[in-house]
């Protein structure tokens, strides 16, 4: 898969990656190094644990992260738990959007390890 199909197939925005981050190689570096961000894995051990304030900053992080390498579909759920996280918000709400956080973030991992590298 090119870096151009796995934006297409994620909901993401190549022309604002390519902008933001100049070349393809550097894209996928950054695409790669996602595999190992803990985001993701924190929001789900603290909402398990009931850790919201903690949960909140891995909701916001993952938010940030998708946002700045044009995940778009991922920060969009992202910024909805985040903002149900808030201050305790609307905990209910932030725990039904969990599995749909699960899916848009599996999509990109499945989609990542598709890359030519």
């Amino acid at each position: 898969m090119t870096v151009q199909e796995f934006y297409d197939s994620i909901g993401g925005s190549y022309a604002f990656a390519k902008q933001r981050l100049m070349n393809e190689d550097l894209m996928k570096t950054v695409l790669s190094m996602f595999l190992d961000d803990v985001n993701y894995i924190n929001l789900m051990k603290y909402m398990e644990e009931e850790d919201y304030e903690v949960a909140f900053r891995a909701a916001h992080n993952l938010k940030s992260v998708s946002a700045n390498i044009a995940l778009a579909e991922l920060e969009a759920v992202s910024i909805e738990i985040t903002d149900a996280l808030r201050n305790g918000n609307d905990i209910p709400k932030a725990k039904e959007l969990l599995p749909k956080v699960t899916k848009k973030y599996q999509t990109v991992i499945d989609a990542i390890q598709q890359l030519e590298f």
